[in-house]
């Protein structure tokens, strides 16, 4: 029985590929049984297959953890409004930007203080907000105060409503 290294591995199937799909030829052409360019070709197949389930599920993940991050900046809001001498500002937003931080670590994004594009943050925020069915005014209330970045930076009201 033979043994094939990697690179044998991966011409093999790039060649299976410039072949459009065709085994047998590729076979012939690495001098390689059908059978093995076949388990291969599957166990690529399959490995392709659990990475993008993986990569779907940090996705999901890194939206929960934006969605919870988001949810707890609402809660900020509406707790300061309601009572603001009832909760601590300090553990709600400690809340809100570990979410945020989370969400950008499972992404494989820095969670470093960097330079943000504001109108791109605003337009996908204004984008999440109506996604996660705030209506037209909910998400003009929200966008009538300042968003605080995870990196600390500030975007005012007047950017986010389109006013600047």
């Amino acid at each position: 029985m033979s043994s094939y290294g990697k690179m044998d591995k991966l011409n093999a199937l790039v060649g299976l590929e410039l072949n459009e799909g065709n085994v047998l030829k590729t076979a012939k052409e690495f001098g390689l049984a059908r059978q093995t360019l076949i388990n291969w070709k599957n166990q690529l197949e399959s490995d392709l297959h659990l990475l993008r389930q993986v990569e779907a599920a940090k996705a999901n993940l890194a939206a929960l953890e934006e969605l919870s991050a988001l949810k707890a900046n609402s809660e900020i809001n509406r707790r300061l409004d309601e009572k603001p001498d009832k909760i601590s500002t300090k553990d709600l937003v400690s809340i809100k930007d570990a979410g945020i931080k989370n969400s950008r670590l499972i992404r494989g994004e820095s969670t470093a203080n960097v330079a943000h594009n504001t109108e791109d943050i605003a337009d996908r925020y204004k984008g999440h907000l109506l996604s996660q069915g705030f209506t037209e005014e909910e998400v003009k209330l929200a966008l009538a105060q300042p968003l605080q970045l995870p990196s600390g930076d500030v975007i005012e009201a007047e950017v986010l409503s389109g006013e600047s």
